[in-house]
């Protein structure tokens, strides 16, 4: 099947799809996490991250490694286990009732624990032998949204027990959720005894941070880029303009780093790539934009750019990049970047 590059991953859609992953040193701490609370008990987890972090990519290749597809992660939750993974979208809808469709509960008395044992129903039917069951809802926040304006202790209070159910540490059920602010933000306009129920179902899951540094942009560019032969006058030029970014001073940014990820991200020169991951951030985009700019095909796009009249993708391409494609916003805050650095 063919490796694809796709600006937004569906975890739905693209479950048997190729998708060109690359694990970052962020997207590995927050396996490690899982795995390692996994082990203390811990079931419930909710991933913080803000806009096109790569939450659903992460989620994708999540799942690719736990089913045995491809190993983007080296970790185990089990020995061996039989994998199930169940996934949601969330939409501006109940929470209660798109999981009572999905487990077909069609009656609304005892509903929410019609679903819980329908829930057990599935994990049961992985069998006895390292039985794994993954409940995923991408787009959490969205439910929380809709909870809070309608029916929130209802809503709430099946979320609370859909969380307590995960967290027995008897059953190797596992909640994973991911949400673009953190889960109290989703409770704006509610009472105050409303707000404290929202704060205790809060603390069932453990939260886990998902922002990619810029280090990691720019590490997941180099990987994109990095090509496996140049030439001695090439060589040359990057080891001239890394000298030139050293001395500036301009971006904070490890030497040591600098010096391993600038050989890998030609054509794109080490200042550029920095002003372009911090104009991405500012966007509010991050690894998405980046990798929307690296397979860009239009004429200020770096598969596009003359090298026989520049030998770098240099700052000055970026800005007319960011010109062509982003809002008037992005290139005031751009020509900040370009005056002052950081």
């Amino acid at each position: 099947m063919q490796t694809k590059f796709t600006t937004s991953t569906n975890i739905i859609r693209d479950s048997a799809r190729e998708i060109n992953y690359i694990p970052t040193p962020n997207a590995n701490r927050v396996v490690n996490q899982i795995a390692n609370d996994f082990k203390k008990g811990i079931r419930s987890f909710n991933i913080i991250g803000s806009y096109g972090t790569g939450k659903s990519s992460f989620l994708w290749a999540l799942q690719q490694s736990l089913q045995g597809k491809k190993r983007f992660f080296n970790f185990n939750l089990l020995q061996a286990p039989k994998v199930e993974v169940i996934n949601f979208i969330g939409e501006f809808k109940s929470i209660t009732n798109e999981f009572a469709d999905y487990f077909e509960v069609t009656q609304n008395k005892n509903q929410s624990q019609n679903i819980l044992s329908e829930i057990f129903n599935r994990y049961h039917a992985l069998g006895k032998k390292n039985p794994l069951l993954i409940l995923v809802i991408d787009e959490f926040g969205k439910f929380l949204e809709y909870a809070s304006q309608h029916s929130p202790e209802k809503e709430l209070y099946f979320i609370q027990q859909l969380s307590e159910f995960a967290n027995n540490p008897d059953y190797n059920i596992i909640l994973l959720t991911t949400v673009h602010q953190n889960f109290d933000a989703y409770a704006f306009g509610l009472s105050n005894a409303q707000k404290q129920e929202w704060t205790k179902v809060k603390g069932r899951f453990r939260e886990i941070t998902f922002n990619e540094p810029v280090e990691q942009l720019l590490f997941l560019a180099a990987e994109h880029l990095k090509q496996n032969n140049t030439d001695r006058k090439t060589e040359s030029e990057i080891k001239s303009a890394l000298s030139i970014a050293k001395k500036s001073r301009a971006f904070n940014i490890n030497a040591e780093y600098a010096t391993e990820v600038s050989a890998k991200l030609f054509p794109l020169e080490l200042i550029a790539a920095n002003i372009l991951t911090l104009s991405l951030q500012k966007y509010g985009q991050n690894e998405r934009s980046l990798f929307s700019f690296l397979e860009s095909t239009d004429h200020t796009g770096i598969n596009s750019f003359d090298k026989r009249t520049n030998p770098f993708y240099n700052a000055s391409c970026v800005y007319d990049y960011l010109t062509f494609n982003f809002t008037l916003t992005s290139i005031q805050d751009t020509t900040l970047i370009l005056q002052h650095g950081q």
